[in-house]
């Protein structure tokens, strides 16, 4: 599954850089996180996912995941992960490229996230498509927010 978008902060390219290849600041911006450890190149997290509105009967799941972040060049920034959402493996990659405008920088996101057999078959009876982009939302308006309060 692929997904992928833009968005722009009247923040420098130095500081929204900062704060991405941060564990802590990673962290500490994404959405209903529950716990987390940092690691040397990464972090574990532990989410609680609000899946109300797009799954009936239910209201969250927990999700965890390995984030791996790989600094690739001065514009470029890799998330490599891995994780389980109700025991079920998922796992993908999030580029994201940060080009300096005249006031801030414009970020481009894409992602290419690989769902487990079990999410596949969970597939057949909800919509993981809009589960998908709802959490993806969430965690990219977050994320901008905290690189501009942070």
């Amino acid at each position: 599954m692929k997904l992928g978008g833009e968005l722009e902060t009247n923040e420098p390219p130095e500081r929204v850089r900062r704060v991405l290849t941060s564990p802590e600041k990673v962290a500490t911006c994404l959405p209903h996180i529950v716990s987390w450890e940092a690691g040397e190149k990464g972090l574990r997290a532990t989410f609680r996912v609000n899946i109300g509105g797009v799954v009936e009967y239910l209201s969250r799941l927990t999700a965890r995941a390995n984030i791996e972040i790989r600094e690739i060049d001065h514009d470029n920034i890799d998330y490599v992960f891995e994780g389980t959402i109700a025991r079920a493996k998922y796992s993908g990659v999030i580029h994201v490229h940060l080009d300096e405008k005249e006031n801030g920088t414009r970020i481009q996101w894409s992602a290419d996230v690989e769902l487990g057999k079990t999410l596949q078959l969970l597939s057949r009876f909800i919509n993981v498509d809009e589960l998908l982009d709802k959490i993806v939302k969430e965690v990219t308006e977050s994320m901008i927010k905290c690189v501009e309060k942070t």
